[in-house]
């Protein structure tokens, strides 16, 4: 997209593994690419935080990537808004009960970090799917907004286990 270069140190900052790793762990990383259509300066972010007790050493470092997400997010000149959901429902977390997409950074700090009680079975993309579909929360809370392009960031510890809850499909 002609817009990438203009906003790859969001991403660049969001993905960075030394951001949400513990010192020694092993990191798998996995690129996908794909060609996305500009957004015109708009842009709408759905996280998707895994909140599983194994989380429990990665909780800081989500902090400390919400802190450097912060950062790129105020000086890129982007007219933005945040989702997050967890890798086990699609219910937007909304600290402060305005509909759950914010472009509130403080907000944005406390809705990322969900805590570690959620289910051990991770199935963030099954959740981010279906929170997109016309019956989901992201959906139905008007989002993404027209003419505004939808980035998903998963942030888990664990491969996603999609087909634990798809039938195998």
């Amino acid at each position: 997209s002609e817009h990438a270069g203009t906003y790859a140190h969001i991403t660049s900052n969001v993905t960075n593994v030394s951001n949400v790793v513990i010192k020694g762990a092993s990191v798998v990383n996995k690129t996908d690419t794909f060609t996305a259509q500009g957004g015109g300066g708009l842009a709408d972010f759905l996280f998707v935080i895994d909140n599983s007790g194994s989380m429990s050493d990665e909780q800081t470092a989500i902090s400390e990537t919400a802190n450097a997400f912060e950062s790129s997010i105020l000086n890129s000149g982007l007219n933005f808004m945040i989702g997050t959901i967890t890798t086990d429902s699609m219910t937007l977390r909304d600290t402060s009960m305005n509909g759950g997409f914010t472009n509130d950074i403080a907000e944005f700090k406390v809705d990322v970090k969900p805590g570690i009680f959620g289910s051990g079975t991770e199935t963030g993309i099954w959740f981010a799917e279906r929170s997109l579909l016309s019956s989901g929360t992201v959906t139905l809370a008007g989002f993404p907004r027209s003419g505004t392009s939808l980035s998903v960031i998963i942030m888990s510890d664990e491969p996603d286990q999609y087909t634990d809850l798809s039938g195998g499909v």
